[in-house]
């Protein structure tokens, strides 16, 4: 099977943006129950390309920093490549009509995938950090499983709803409270471009919230609201999670006419290294069925302890649907993140390159490694004359066979920090030495 055969599509659960003027929820159901299935707004769909190795396992203490681009959907890093679209773009009406071979579809797939990235940049209000408030993470040694009835009854309660207004309509999506005081946690790709954010409690009640901080890495975000009334989820530790252990998925999908949809499954896959925008993500595979909406909601263990906050999931292969292949970040990564956002309002000295890159293989016009397709503006590799087509192949004198071997160089380096890439151009072997610049400088 040649790589385009190979490729797969994959869908965000960023939330749609849903115009006003949408029908009533009564309206919504008498159609799902005349037609037999629901009319869902148009989605965005996304390529991915798997790969035939298995995922390396995940460095302790701290976010992994890699050398990720946008247009790295064509290759992967450390095993799975993830690209978010936005809607609206058409592509998925009259595909196999309008598809007319490699070159339309190579087209599409690059002028699209350069658009493509969390920023976290948006215009809500700002809340003041609070670096007295922390997220711990709790043991379940000593604790009994939960019925599913009994573990809904307990957790559903702390799950609310997120709308993030965008002009004249909105994002929606799920979130989890954190504390009984207001602070809640939800996906950063939820934010992006909003202007202001109502959350739903469980009971109906809205409240305004102002955002702490996020952070466009992990795709965490963490929200206040004015009240001292909230039921804080208990998080536990993600790290203790085997394969095969059940987990439950408790959200809004859709809209708010499923709002607290419990949905069951197991761990089906950690450390799943996954790339978005040009970063990477480590996160937890499950097959508890998310949906558009459950993005920012939690993940919930047997003992309702929150193990993950729910972003994305697979839809379908080029040949095939997908079922059952859904992703969350770990509560560690949760909580070192969300501490960091608590403190200082923003996570920084993530290192990376300043170019956007993807992997390619010895075709006997360039040699392998990854070829870039952007520096990134203002950066010293941009600076430096780092350009489309370039072919990164070694970083200080290290053969890149692939986007991990950049990724685990640089999670022993810091901002600010030069490294020495071996670039082919054009036939010939340059060097240039390049100063790293911030992850968080990518948006």
């Amino acid at each position: 099977m040649d790589k385009f055969e190979l490729q797969s599509w994959y869908r965000c659960q960023e939330p749609p943006v849903i115009l006003t003027g949408e029908p009533e929820p009564e309206e919504e159901l008498d159609l799902f129950q005349e037609a037999g299935l629901y009319a869902q707004p148009e989605q965005p769909w996304s390529p991915w390309t798997p790969e035939e190795r298995l995922p390396k396992k995940r460095r302790r203490g701290g976010i992994v920093a890699a050398v990720l681009g946008v247009a790295a959907v064509v290759g992967l890093i450390v095993g799975t490549s993830v690209f978010f679209a936005r809607p609206n773009d058409g592509w998925e009406d009259g595909f196999a009509d309008r598809y007319d071979g490699y070159d339309m579809y190579d087209d599409y797939y690059y002028s699209r995938v350069s658009q493509e990235k969390i920023t976290g940049k948006n215009t809500i209000d700002r809340a003041p950090t609070a670096p007295e408030v922390q997220l711990a993470l709790n043991s379940s040694e000593e604790l009994e499983p939960l019925s599913l009835a009994a573990l809904y009854e307990r957790c559903e309660p702390s799950v609310v709803a997120v709308r993030g207004y965008i002009g004249g309509g909105y994002t929606w999506g799920s979130g989890i409270v954190m504390t009984g005081d207001g602070y809640v946690l939800t996906n950063t790709h939820m934010l992006d471009d909003v202007e202001s954010v109502r959350v739903t409690l469980y009971d109906g009640s809205e409240y305004d919230a102002k955002l702490v901080g996020n952070d466009p890495v992990s795709d965490v975000a963490v929200l206040k609201i004015d009240t001292a009334d909230l039921i804080p989820a208990q998080f536990g530790d993600s790290d203790a999670l085997s394969v095969g252990d059940r987990v439950v998925a408790i959200g809004n999908p859709l809209s708010d006419v499923f709002t607290g949809t419990m949905t069951e499954g197991i761990v089906s896959g950690k450390e799943r290294s996954v790339t978005y925008g040009g970063r990477t993500m480590t996160l937890l595979q499950t097959t508890a069925a998310i949906n558009e909406g459950n993005s920012g909601g939690p993940l919930f263990n047997q003992y309702g302890q929150v193990v993950g906050i729910t972003n994305m999931k697979m839809m379908a292969t080029r040949t095939a649907n997908v079922e059952g292949i859904g992703f969350a970040i770990p509560s560690t990564t949760v909580r070192d993140t969300a501490n960091t956002l608590l403190r200082e309002g923003k996570v920084t000295g993530r290192p990376a390159l300043g170019v956007y890159v993807y992997e390619v293989e010895n075709d006997g016009s360039h040699p392998a490694g990854l070829m870039v397709s952007e520096a990134v503006a203002g950066s010293d590799a941009a600076r430096k004359g780092l350009r489309e087509s370039d072919v990164i192949t070694e970083i200080d004198g290290q053969a890149i066979t692939d986007f991990s071997v950049v990724s685990d160089y640089l999670a022993e380096k810091q901002v600010g920090d030069s490294v020495r890439l071996t670039i082919w151009r054009e036939g010939k072997s340059i060097v240039k030495a390049v100063e790293l610049i911030d992850q968080n400088d990518f948006a």
